[in-house]
């Protein structure tokens, strides 16, 4: 590379350019490097507030285990005899205990239809083989055979029934195959009977008849269906596994370690953001230099009010328990909170419901037909009133005098829930027949609320159809019932009313607040008097203030994340008049929202600067606009100069 042939340095003419030129360059980068020390400083606030948010998402989790039902209260189970009846804990329970002897266990019931088969490919001829409930004698299912069916596939067509029976080809030895049918559940309603069957299957032996469970407490009989019995003590489920020749006894009681644990685990997370939330506001002594969140009032109030939580009175609570520390959770000379294991203890055992009242928001009501249900955070401590305008029903349909379908069968549909059930009551058939088909026909297809029973109009007999739903959720509708007097739409309706002067939600018998005072309190309200309803009352828990502490401030409290913006000053060469010394073009990088100087994005014009001194004045006199309106602009003190905004990240 040649060299020039002429040329005239700093030291020819008396002028360090090179030093001038690097220095007004350093000069003119200085706005450039204030603002990446800003950004480097929102950073770490940034970082800092999702250290916080962290812990308060563990906070959140503490709290919402804390306020579910039995959270405060859970219960351990026993047995004095795991080997022959075991028990699980299945939620909530009431301390007691039950002694029984279990003097049979309950059975499904399971035949042999037909002899012995050769093999499992023998036929079993055509024709229709049927079962029938043992008791009612309804159908329970049916499929049809031909010549060339076998045991096998006539098993697999039982199985594939619309029926919750079951049967195996099963080999008990060389040449000898048996058809066994067994019910799916277990006791005496399970059993049944062969109403029909080819001539190879005709015959029917019984292998194990349908029995209930029984259950010997003292002098009493206690039988069930099942061997796993979930309501014979509170908070248990029983699985009875074999016959004892003496009484068994099988014990709720509090499980005082697992209350202390969850409520430790509280304790721990509100630490857990007072801790951090020191830590990120404090001075560090080393490094001489301040925290990010020094002096934040965001993170000064959030920690003052969890603390308010802990030193505070419950509004509402009155009594020896309204305060955290009247249960062993208190503030520390440093601000931590501490938690006294053994005084907490004693008072759950002293009063085990003010101490589940002190944390969750609870509600009462001393009026009968008023029970609180549940209530937010949103709900106001205090009286709320109600006023029931529209007590629930349920549906119901009532048909005409009863006389038996003639000459054929009556076929008709009940649709509830968006199924569509049929029913076949055969000719001649009686009242109580037909209200059994009715039955029938509804249990076999899983519908469980809708029951026909036989009621008396004007000295008939009459069908009469009754949901248990109470509200519009039980609405059913009955089609092609002819003479039976039941065709039409049938509707419940819901409860209707306001709480606290404001119009409430209505579900069946529950009433839902929607605004005002009575946001998120939810009642249920029974009986067809409802007029002259009492208040409820609603008291407030720590958990609920501490929720309120901590809801939202990550959105709030925490600064924004500042959106960054590369302002880019693009032309081919700036004017000489204004030329800065070197340059083409450049570019400066600026921020839209968090600096004193500077406008929020979005709102008005960001205050951007140009690098160049002469155009710098007229430029910003522009008119105030969206940040974004602004890219594309041109001075006209600078033909050719476009503004370019460019996002480039958090």
């Amino acid at each position: 590379m040649s060299s020039p042939l002429f040329s005239v340095g700093g030291l020819a003419s008396g002028l360090d350019t090179s030093g001038i030129v690097k220095q007004l360059l350093q000069l003119e980068r200085q706005p450039v490097v204030r603002l990446e020390q800003r950004q480097a400083e929102l950073r770490k606030v940034n970082d800092a507030w999702g250290q916080i948010t962290t812990k308060l998402s563990a906070l959140r989790t503490a709290i919402d285990k804390i306020g579910k039902p039995g959270a405060l209260a859970p219960t351990k189970v026993s047995s004095s005899n795991e080997a022959a009846v075991a028990v699980t804990a299945n939620g909530t329970g009431t301390p007691g205990e039950v002694s029984f002897t279990v003097t049979r266990l309950a059975t499904s019931h399971r035949i042999q239809a037909g002899g012995s088969f050769a093999s499992s490919t023998a036929t079993v001829g055509a024709g229709t083989f049927a079962l029938v409930d043992s008791t009612t004698g309804a159908q329970l299912l049916s499929v049809e055979t031909t010549d060339t069916t076998t045991v096998e596939q006539l098993a697999a067509q039982i199985n594939a029934a619309d029926g919750d029976i079951s049967a195996q080809a099963l080999k008990v030895a060389d040449g000898d195959v048996r058809l066994l049918v067994t019910a799916g559940d277990t006791g005496a309603s399970g059993s049944f009977a062969v109403g029909s069957a080819p001539a190879a299957g005709g015959s029917t032996t019984v292998l194990t008849a349908g029995v209930d469970a029984s259950l010997q407490l003292g002098s009493l009989e206690v039988t069930r269906s099942s061997n796993t019995i979930d309501d014979l003590l509170p908070g248990a489920t029983v699985e009875l596994r074999a016959v004892t020749a003496g009484p068994v006894t099988v014990r709720t009681e509090r499980d005082t370690a697992a209350t202390v644990a969850t409520v430790k685990g509280l304790v721990d997370a509100l630490n857990g953001v007072l801790s951090t939330v020191k830590d990120l506001s404090s001075y560090d002594a080393a490094s001489k230099k301040a925290k990010p969140l020094q002096g934040n009032d965001t993170a000064r109030r959030l920690a003052t009010d969890l603390r308010a939580a802990v030193s505070g009175t419950v509004a509402g609570l009155t009594g020896p328990i309204s305060t955290a520390g009247s249960i062993g959770i208190e503030l520390d000379r440093y601000g931590a909170i501490t938690f006294d294991e053994a005084v907490f203890t004693k008072a759950l055992a002293d009063n085990p419901e003010g101490v589940t009242a002190l944390f969750r928001r609870a509600g009462s009501s001393s009026d009968a037909r008023v029970r609180y249900i549940t209530s937010s955070d949103r709900t106001t401590v205090g009286d709320h009133t109600l006023d029931v305008t529209q007590a629930a029903l349920v549906a119901s349909a009532t048909g005409s005098a009863y006389s038996s379908p003639n000459g054929q069968d009556r076929i008709f549909t009940i649709t509830t829930g968006g199924q569509a059930v049929t029913v076949t009551v055969e000719k001649n058939a009686a009242l109580a027949t037909a209200v059994t088909r009715i039955n029938d026909a509804l249990r076999l297809n899983g519908v469980t609320t809708l029951t026909a029973t036989e009621a008396t109009v004007g000295g008939q007999g009459v069908v009469q159809l009754s949901e248990s739903r109470y509200g519009t959720a039980g609405s059913f509708s009955v089609a092609n019932s002819g003479d039976f007097g039941l065709d039409g739409t049938h509707a419940g309706v819901d409860v209707a009313g306001t709480i606290d002067g404001v119009a409430a939600t209505g579900s069946g018998t529950r009433l839902t607040g929607t605004s005002g005072p009575g946001t998120g309190l939810v009642v249920e309200v029974s009986g067809a008097d409802v007029t002259g309803l009492g208040p409820v009352t609603v008291v407030g828990g720590s958990a609920g203030r501490w929720r309120a502490s901590c809801a939202g401030r990550r959105a709030t409290g925490a600064p924004p994340t500042p959106r960054w913006r590369r302002v880019r000053w693009a032309a081919p060469a700036p004017p000489s008049a204004t030329r800065s010394a070197g340059s083409t073009a450049a570019s400066t990088t600026t921020s839209c929202g968090s600096s004193r100087a500077r406008r929020p994005c979005g709102t008005s014009s960001p205050r951007w600067s140009p690098p160049w001194p002469a155009c710098r004045a007229r430029a910003t006199a522009w008119p105030a606009s969206s940040a974004d309106s602004e890219d594309g602009r041109q001075p006209s003190c600078w033909p050719g100069l476009t503004l370019r905004l460019t996002d480039f990240g958090s």
